[in-house]
């Protein structure tokens, strides 16, 4: 072999590496490249949905708004017709259509049934409160005239 051919053969091999270096640098940045990609989409995927939670919210705040100002409209007009004269009582109707919009509105039969079963279940709860209560006065009676128990937990005083 000689030089031109060894020279030729030398710098064919350097320039082999070098792509092979150019390429391995462009799989990295390719990479980085898609990593940063999926993160941004799953940025903005999350902020998506935010978004769309916050139009559900406001768009039933808007449904809400719509019956109570129907429910006043009709409560107006349902006490304008009953006393012709406005200025007589105005401070009344006011109040009552205040007490008419306190109220809640009638529930569903799934509201009321929950309702009723949670009634229930504190009322469950009380009676068992109370012969819990119970159980632990007859206990400290006893136990009161007894000396004190011998193993304790914690740190004693």
């Amino acid at each position: 072999m000689t030089q031109d051919e060894f020279d030729r053969i030398k710098e064919e091999e350097k320039a082999h590496l070098r792509d092979i270096r150019r390429l391995k640098k462009m799989a990295r940045e390719m990479k980085a490249k898609r990593s940063v990609q999926a993160a941004l989409d799953r940025m903005l995927r999350g902020s998506r949905e935010v978004l769309d939670t916050h139009d559900e919210m406001i768009r039933k705040l808007a449904l809400e708004t719509a019956r109570n100002e129907a429910r006043l409209d009709v409560a107006l007009e349902t006490e304008s017709s009953r006393d012709p004269s406005p200025e007589a009582g105005v401070e009344e109707r006011a109040r009552t259509l205040l007490e008419r919009m306190r109220t809640p509105t009638p529930q569903t039969d799934d509201e009321r049934t929950r309702g009723e079963h949670d009634a229930r279940r504190d009322e469950a709860e009380t009676k068992e409160a109370e012969q819990n209560d119970k159980t632990l006065g007859q206990k400290q009676n006893k136990s009161s005239s007894s000396s004190p128990p011998r193993k304790t937990l914690g740190r004693q005083r």
